[in-house]
């Protein structure tokens, strides 16, 4: 395994030629300390170290939301970042729309006329004149998308914006939204354990050319095989998340993570290096298509190397199979989200050529 750098694509966003980079990074990590009452000069440190190494090591894409962590934390941080490295390194990903209740820890839908105030105040926060990608975090049911499209599209125009994306979003949404604005990423959950977006989604998006920020590419941790049920914290959203508790844990392991535990072993012993099963469940996800962008997080250095290194892993064609037939014949048992956080959820399986 030789690795030197993240390999870049060309990518044409709406007539634009960018170079991004095969993987991002995700950044929410970095702001769950804050929200836990930590120190924040060491929570400061820790976040610009990583961040760091990502742009050495060949990133580009960093994704944030105005609701990681409380008052604008995480883009507070990246402003940080910004300010040591440089805005040119970075294409920024920004999410907006959904207000966090910390007190009843319920995720609620911002006023649907606020997208243009919610805007100036991220570039306020991330220190910045324009972003690269604005996206919707969820799509409201109670407004609907052309007119979030419309306020999108008045920013693009106005250069607070470069581009826009969608989250969570299905094909009929997509479709509805590319006709106001063309959409350049949609943000989606996908990994070994959630595919549903083959089914719909994805030959929507490949059909209109928008690309893929694929979140939680690595299960929210649960396929790097370092996950334990009984550590996780009263505070962790995973343990409030159906698929990480009780038999749901189990049987979710025997499923996904001993098939992606072997070929790591296999391929440990055929090279003589060390590769983890988090290499091989985000080298899957690098393989199944070049506009699939995968951003996984991390808050240390040592994982980030891992994570990013997996751009070197070349699956073989049994590995392929072996890891096509899992997501084939498998399904993830429990839901991927609590309840408070579930109902903002659309129905991914919803028909791409409906009105």
């Amino acid at each position: 395994m030789t690795f030197t750098s993240v390999p870049k694509r060309q990518v044409i966003l709406d007539g634009k030629s960018y170079s991004l980079s095969s993987i991002g990074l995700g950044c929410m990590s970095f702001s769950l300390p804050a929200m836990q009452g930590q120190d924040p000069a060491t929570i400061e440190t820790a976040a610009l170290e990583v961040i760091g190494k990502s742009l050495e090591m060949g990133v580009n894409i960093v994704n944030t939301a105005t609701f990681y962590g409380p008052d604008g934390h995480n883009e507070k941080l990246l402003a940080k970042a910004i300010a040591k490295f440089g805005r040119e390194k970075f294409f920024i990903t920004d999410k907006f729309g959904v207000l966090h209740n910390r007190t009843t820890n319920a995720f609620e839908f911002s006023a649907p006329d606020s997208v243009a105030e919610e805007c100036d105040a991220s570039l306020k926060r991330l220190g910045t004149d324009y972003i690269d990608v604005y996206i919707p975090a969820r799509v409201n049911p109670e407004v609907p998308i052309e007119k979030t499209m419309e306020q999108l599209a008045a920013l693009q125009a106005a250069g607070k914006i470069r581009h826009i994306g969608l989250s969570e979003a299905n094909a009929a949404t997509i479709r509805r939204a590319h006709k106001i604005a063309p959409i350049s990423f949609l943000e989606i959950e996908y990994s070994l354990w959630e595919t549903q977006i083959e089914q719909v989604v994805l030959p929507c998006c490949r059909e209109l050319g928008i690309k893929i920020l694929a979140y939680s590419p690595l299960g929210r941790g649960f396929l790097t095989g370092t996950v334990k049920r009984e550590d996780l914290g009263e505070r962790d959203f995973r343990k409030m998340t159906p698929r990480f508790q009780g038999e749901n844990f189990d049987n979710n392991k025997s499923t996904f993570l001993t098939p992606i535990e072997d070929i790591a072993n296999r391929m440990s012993t055929e090279s003589g290096e060390a590769v983890k099963p988090s290499q091989v469940a985000l080298a899957w996800v690098l393989s199944r298509g070049e506009d699939i962008f995968p951003i996984p997080g991390t808050k240390r250095v040592q994982l980030l190397e891992e994570n990013l290194k997996a751009a070197a892993i070349k699956l073989s064609s049994g590995d392929l199979t072996t890891l096509d037939t899992v997501v084939r014949e498998g399904a993830a048992v429990g839901g991927r989200y609590p309840e408070f956080a579930a109902h903002m959820l659309q129905d991914l399986t919803v028909d791409s050529k409906a009105n």
